[in-house]
C-alpha cells in the first residue's frame, strides 16, 4: 500500500516537474491557423493538430500543408507567419539573448519587435540570418538549397553557412495511417533538428562578412560560392503586393497583373542600393548582384531579373520588368509566361501539359533558354562538380542607356583646305598634316530610352607642308556639342547635336591672290545620325556610325559663310577591360562643305578630316 502511494507521489511529481519544464520553456503562441498544420512537441512520439491558442514550447516542429498557415506570437511579442508547405522549428529561447528559428523548408514572414538587448535568428542549411526590429519574409527551397531574403523594412544581416556550421541531432516523428484493410499502418519519418545558441548564430554570421538587407531589398544564397548576393532592390509592384500578403498564401488560378503596372498602389519606400543596377558577376571573388527591379517566384525560392531590354525607372532608381511574365495581382507571386514553369534545379522549362506544336515548342525553348542565360541559373543554383565558365557579359545597350559615361578622346588626323570655283584665283587646295585633338564627352545617364550628352573639344590645326598658300591665325580650334541619343533596338541607337565649332575658312585680299589668310569662323552646325553595333566577340565590340550635318548662316567680321552641309562616319572597335572600364580604337572622316564670301571673292570650300582615334571610357 505504502509503495503503492510512493509510486502515484512519484508519477504526481514527474508530471508536475515536466510541466512546469515546458512552461518555463514555451517558445510561442497560436494566434491564427487555417487549413492542415501539424505540431511535434519535444520527446512526443507523434504529431498533433495545431490549434489555436496552443503554448508551443522551445524543440517543438510545425508544418503546414499546401493551402495553409500558422501565426504565432513569441515572447518577446514579435509575429512569426508560417507559410504553406512549410516545416520549421522553434530551435532556442532565451529571455536574455532572443530566440532562434530553423527554417526546414518553405517560407517564413516575420515581424521583430524592436528591442536592444534581444535578437531574433533564423537559419536555414545555407544561411543565418539576424535580425532587431524589422519585417521581412524569407524562403528555404532544400531542392536546390537557396535560402532568399526580402527586408520590408529595417535591417536584416544575413550570412551563408556549411551545414557543418549547425551541429544537429536526430529525431522521429511518428503518424498512422489506416489502410484499406481496415489496418493501422505506423509511419516514422526521421529528420534533424538544429542544436546551436544565439551567441553562436551571432558569431557564425559575423565570420561569414554578411550582407546587411535594408528595405524594399532582396539577397539570396549563391550556389557556386560560399556567400550571399549583394543586395538589390526587387519590382516596386511586387515588393508592395507581397507585403500586402501577410499570410504568404497561394493562388490556384492567379489573376495576371503586368510587372510593371502599378495603378492603385501606394507603393513601399526603398533603400538605395549600393551594388550595380544592372547586376553583375565577379567569378574570382565570387560576389554577386542581380540585376534590379526582378521579382521572387515564392515556390523555387528563384530570383527572375527583370530582361535585358528592360527600360530604367530614373524615379525608382530601378529597371522595369518586360517580357518575363507576371504577378498574382492578389498574392504578389510570381506567374511565369505561358507555356513555362520555373523548375528548382533547372530554372525555366517547358511546362509538362503544354500542348503545343513543334514550332512552339522550339520557340518555347529558345525564350526559356535565355530566360536562364538572364537568370545566370548556372552561378546561383548549385550542382555539383560543375566548372563556371569564365564569361564576360557585357552591358547591353539599355543597361549603357541607364548608366553614366565619361570618354576622354585623343588622336590624330590630316586637314584638307579645298577650294573649288575660287572667283580670284585658280582652285587651290593645301593640307595640314600631323594635326591632334582632344575631346572629353559626358554620356548622362538616361532612362533607358533617351540619353543627354555633352562634348568639349580642341583641334589642332597641324603644319602646312604644301606650297604654304595659307597663313594660320593660330594653332587651336574649339568646338563644344549638346546631344540626345534615342535608343531604336538592341543594336542602334539615334543621335542629335547641336554644335558650336570652329573652322578654317580662306580669307583673301583682292590686292594679294598668291596667299590667303585662314580665319577662324565659329560655325553653328546640328548633326543628326545613328551608330550600330556591329557585333560582340568576347570583349570586343565592333560598332560604325554615321551623321549628317548642317552648319547655318554665318558672318564673321568681313567673312561670310553661307549655309552648308557635310557627313562624318566611323567605324571602330571598344575592348572592355570590365562593364566600368573601357578603350576604343576608331577611324573616322569628317567633311564639311560651304560657301565662303568676303569683299573681295568667293569660293566653295571643302574642309575633310581623316584620322585615328583613341579614347579611355568609364562608366558609372
Amino acid at each position: 500500500m505504502i509503495g503503492s502511494r510512493m509510486s502515484n507521489l512519484f508519477t504526481l511529481f514527474c508530471f508536475l516537474l515536466t510541466s512546469i519544464s515546458f512552461a518555463a520553456t514555451d517558445f510561442a503562441t497560436v494566434l491564427t491557423v487555417k487549413g492542415k498544420a501539424t505540431k511535434l512537441l519535444p520527446g512526443a512520439m507523434s504529431a498533433k493538430i495545431v490549434k489555436v491558442g496552443d503554448k508551443v514550447p522551445q524543440d517543438t516542429s510545425l508544418v503546414t500543408g499546401k493551402r495553409s498557415y500558422v501565426i504565432l506570437r513569441l515572447s518577446d511579442d514579435s509575429k512569426v507567419t508560417v507559410g504553406p508547405r512549410s516545416k520549421m522549428v522553434l530551435s532556442y529561447s532565451a529571455n536574455e539573448s532572443g530566440s532562434i528559428l530553423s527554417l526546414l523548408k518553405g517560407r517564413l514572414r516575420t515581424k521583430v519587435e524592436k528591442n536592444k538587448n534581444k535578437s531574433l535568428y533564423i537559419t536555414t542549411r545555407t544561411a543565418a540570418l539576424g535580425v532587431r526590429g524589422t519585417e521581412f519574409q524569407t524562403i528555404y527551397n532544400p531542392e536546390n538549397k537557396m535560402t532568399n531574403l526580402l527586408t520590408f523594412n529595417g535591417e536584416v544581416a544575413m550570412a551563408k553557412i556549411k551545414e557543418e556550421d549547425i551541429k544537429y541531432k536526430n529525431k522521429t516523428s511518428t503518424r498512422y495511417q489506416r489502410t484499406r484493410d481496415n489496418e493501422v499502418k505506423v509511419i516514422k519519418t526521421n529528420y534533424k533538428v538544429p542544436v546551436i545558441g544565439t551567441d553562436e548564430v551571432e558569431d557564425l554570421i559575423n565570420r561569414r562578412t554578411p550582407e546587411v538587407v535594408k528595405a524594399g531589398q532582396f539577397s539570396v544564397t549563391v550556389g557556386a560560392h560560399q556567400k550571399v548576393s549583394k543586395p538589390v532592390k526587387i519590382s516596386p509592384v511586387q515588393l508592395t503586393l507581397l507585403y500586402a500578403n501577410k499570410t504568404l498564401e497561394n493562388s490556384e488560378r492567379p489573376i495576371r497583373r503586368d510587372i510593371a503596372d502599378a495603378k492603385g498602389l501606394g507603393l513601399l519606400p526603398q533603400a538605395d542600393q549600393v551594388a550595380p543596377l544592372e547586376g553583375y558577376y565577379d567569378k574570382n571573388t565570387g560576389d554577386y548582384a542581380p540585376k534590379s527591379g526582378g521579382v521572387i517566384d515564392m515556390s523555387t525560392g528563384l530570383y527572375v531579373p527583370p530582361g535585358k531590354n528592360s527600360i530604367f525607372d530614373e524615379r525608382k532608381g530601378v529597371y522595369v520588368a518586360r517580357s518575363i511574365g507576371d504577378l498574382d495581382s492578389v498574392t504578389g507571386d510570381y506567374v511565369s509566361p505561358k507555356g513555362l514553369s520555373l523548375d528548382p534545379k533547372e530554372g525555366f522549362v517547358v511546362s509538362k501539359n503544354s500542348n503545343v506544336s513543334k514550332g512552339e515548342l522550339l520557340k518555347l525553348k529558345a525564350i526559356s533558354k535565355a530566360l536562364n542565360s538572364e537568370m545566370k541559373t548556372d552561378v546561383i543554383i548549385s550542382k555539383d562538380n560543375k566548372k563556371i565558365e569564365a564569361k564576360f557579359d557585357p552591358l547591353t545597350l539599355r543597361e549603357r542607356f541607364s548608366k553614366d559615361h565619361l570618354l576622354f578622346s585623343f588622336g590624330a588626323y590630316d586637314l584638307e583646305v579645298d577650294e573649288q570655283s575660287n572667283s580670284l584665283t585658280s582652285n587651290n587646295a593645301e593640307t595640314f598634316n600631323d594635326a591632334s585633338f582632344v575631346e572629353l564627352q559626358w554620356l548622362l545617364r538616361g532612362n533607358g530610352k533617351y540619353r543627354p550628352r555633352l562634348g568639349l573639344g580642341i583641334r589642332g590645326t597641324g603644319n602646312n607642308n604644301g606650297n604654304k598658300r595659307y597663313v594660320k591665325p593660330g594653332n587651336q580650334l574649339f568646338s563644344l556639342s549638346v546631344g540626345l541619343d534615342y535608343y531604336l533596338s538592341s543594336r542602334l541607337f539615334l543621335s542629335s547635336f547641336v554644335e558650336i565649332r570652329e573652322e578654317l575658312v580662306p580669307d583673301y585680299d583682292g590686292s594679294n591672290l598668291s596667299s590667303a589668310n585662314l580665319a577662324i569662323v565659329t560655325l553653328n552646325n546640328v548633326k543628326l545620325g545613328v551608330q550600330y553595333d556591329i557585333a560582340y566577340i568576347n570583349k570586343f565590340h565592333f560598332y560604325t556610325n554615321f551623321y549628317l550635318k548642317t552648319n547655318f548662316h554665318k558672318t564673321d567680321s568681313a567673312i561670310t559663310v553661307k549655309n552648308g552641309f557635310g557627313f562624318d562616319a566611323r567605324v571602330g572597335t571598344i575592348y572592355h577591360l570590365s562593364r566600368s572600364h573601357q578603350l576604343n580604337l576608331s577611324l573616322f572622316l569628317d567633311e564639311q562643305f560651304f560657301d565662303v564670301r568676303n569683299n573681295d571673292y568667293f569660293a566653295e570650300i571643302t574642309n575633310r578630316e581623316v584620322g585615328l582615334s583613341f579614347q579611355y571610357g568609364y562608366s558609372f
